[in-house]
């Protein structure tokens, strides 16, 4: 009987839900790009923010595209109309972020709708402010360009778009300023 209940229960709160909200999807390591494209291709609004993230390799720079959010990525649905449970069956997700009943959990109204006004055609988010927040003081840092590249230095100080890096030149400590985009944790 208390099963027949929790049914009826589960009912209501699908019919009570009247239109689409964003619910976070869970992928697999890498696949946040496939899974979003597969979603799109099932009719389903998918939410990818992005950004670059510059690293070095042997003695290169690559500028590779990474989700904001690794694993994640955000789909809009009504889960009273639209077909949900075919979202665990697409290529590149894990699972769709679920409530004790076994519902999708959607996520606080407002929190997508927040991001993507700072997105820019195609959700890349510009996240050079909020880079620094990696470069403590005292943390080893390679700077990646300029006249100075490959030295490797201890961060002083840093804000959203300059870094202070201690180097040694000559066998003399000396703090360097530089634009943030310049440096990599070492």
């Amino acid at each position: 009987m208390s099963g027949m209940i929790e049914h009826v229960a589960l009912r209501r709160q699908l019919m009570s839900v009247s239109s689409a909200r964003w619910y976070a999807v869970y992928c697999q390591s890498g696949a946040e790009w496939e899974a979003a494209h597969q979603l799109r291709n099932q009719g389903f609004s998918v939410f990818l923010p992005w950004s670059k993230k510059t690293r070095k390799l042997r003695h290169t720079l690559e500028e590779k595209n990474i989700p904001l959010f690794p694993s994640y990525l955000f789909v809009n649905m009504n889960i009273a109309t639209d077909r949900w449970r075919s979202v665990n069956g697409t290529r590149g997700v894990k699972t769709l972020l679920m409530s004790s009943s076994q519902t999708p959990l959607p996520l606080p109204v407002g929190i997508i709708e927040h991001l993507e006004k700072q997105c820019s055609v195609g959700g890349f988010i510009e996240v050079d402010g909020a880079a620094h927040a990696s470069y403590a003081p005292g943390s080893p840092i390679e700077i990646i360009g300029g006249p100075l590249t490959g030295s490797i230095g201890t961060c002083v100080e840093s804000t959203s778009s300059i870094i202070k890096v201690l180097l040694d030149i000559l066998g003399r400590d000396t703090v360097v300023s530089l634009p943030i985009r310049q440096a990599i944790c070492a």
